[in-house]
């Protein structure tokens, strides 16, 4: 009887360990998290910085400093990444416009962090860094109008994007 017991008893552990030895293994050949944005910051045409000043209304206007405001992003991880800057007149990232668009990743001039200088002017359009402009006309419905600018850092996996709302003139 007792070795009947036993028998039995080294089964049942036996079927433990190779559950925990499944879960494991799971675990090991999951796939990499999606490349996470965790940072975007805006500074605007008035120089109010969307990090340090999170509830004072930014503000992007042709007339004020050229046009020119700033923007900083962070990534969770450093893979080989897209960063995509877009514009929209609504918080739905698929009613925008990409205006700057950039590779990043190790060894690269955007590794986990990157930052560009934007432009926009009275003509209603909008150009970060060396690119070329992007007349953004269309999206408007009135000026001043409020719309949102979009961050999105895209890996093999997938994307991930933060908005900010932000007037433009």
């Amino acid at each position: 009887m007792n070795a009947t017991k036993g028998f039995i008893l080294c089964i049942a552990l036996a079927g433990l360990v190779g559950c925990n030895e499944s879960h494991r293994s799971a675990s090991i050949t999951a796939p990499p998290p999606l490349q996470t944005l965790d940072s975007f910051v805006l500074v605007d045409s008035f120089g109010v910085d969307s990090e340090v000043s999170s509830h004072t209304p930014l503000e992007i206007d042709p007339y004020y400093y050229d046009g020119v405001f700033e923007i900083y992003w962070g990534v969770e991880r450093g893979s080989q990444y897209d960063f995509y800057l877009s514009v929209g007149p609504t918080a739905n990232i698929n009613d925008s416009l990409t205006v700057y668009s950039e590779s990043c990743g190790p060894g690269q001039y955007c590794g986990f962090t990157g930052g560009a200088i934007c432009q926009y002017s009275a003509d209603f359009t909008l150009g970060c860094a060396d690119q070329p402009a992007v007349d953004i006309y269309d999206i408007f419905v009135e000026v001043p109008q409020a719309m949102y600018l979009f961050a999105e850092a895209c890996d093999r996996d997938g994307c991930s994007f933060r908005r900010l709302p932000v007037t433009m003139f």
